[in-house]
């Protein structure tokens, strides 16, 4: 049974858009479904916010290749940021009113995440570290994250669509 054939067209209902999309595939009919190529449009279209984002906010786009060791280094180090943003993110979302929850997009968080991230890592560095009580410092920053998150939301559209499939 072959995977691949001629391109097919194919059309799924989106229920978060609310809307008819067409997809274009070669993928073979007896083995990917309309619902299989609808559903692998939608994780690669998170998989492409997630690269923008990293090559946007986490200098992906900027790596020296020149130094194989440094290049790893870097792309660990943003695979972890990311993983800490996003965990904050999740987080903070939770602990938010119900009114507000639709103003924390991922997109717009991971840039305000970026512009604070110095601040966060040195929270952690003085709690950890340090073994000091840090939950004034903690809670400006958490204030500061909240605002500044909840106040740039101009990408609404474009994170609500993202924030479905988390």
């Amino acid at each position: 049974m072959p995977i691949l054939q001629e391109f097919r067209v194919i059309c799924a209902w989106n229920p978060i858009a609310k809307k008819r999309q067409v997809y274009i595939t070669n993928l073979a009919e007896e083995c990917f479904s309309a619902d299989d190529i609808y559903e692998l449009y939608r994780y690669r279209w998170v998989i492409e916010l997630i690269f923008k984002e990293l090559k946007g906010d986490y200098d992906l786009g900027k790596m020296l290749l020149g130094n194989e060791p440094l290049a790893y280094i870097h792309i660990y180090s943003m695979l972890i940021r990311l993983t800490l943003s996003r965990d904050l993110y999740c987080w903070i979302v939770s602990t938010t009113r119900k009114s507000d929850k639709d103003k924390y997009t991922p997109l717009l968080w991971s840039k305000v995440f970026a512009e604070k991230a110095l601040e966060f890592l040195s929270v952690l560095n003085q709690y950890f570290f340090v073994n000091c009580n840090v939950s004034k410092r903690w809670n400006k920053l958490e204030r500061s994250l909240r605002h500044l998150a909840k106040n740039r939301n101009s990408h609404k559209v474009l994170g609500l669509q993202f924030t479905q499939f988390l």
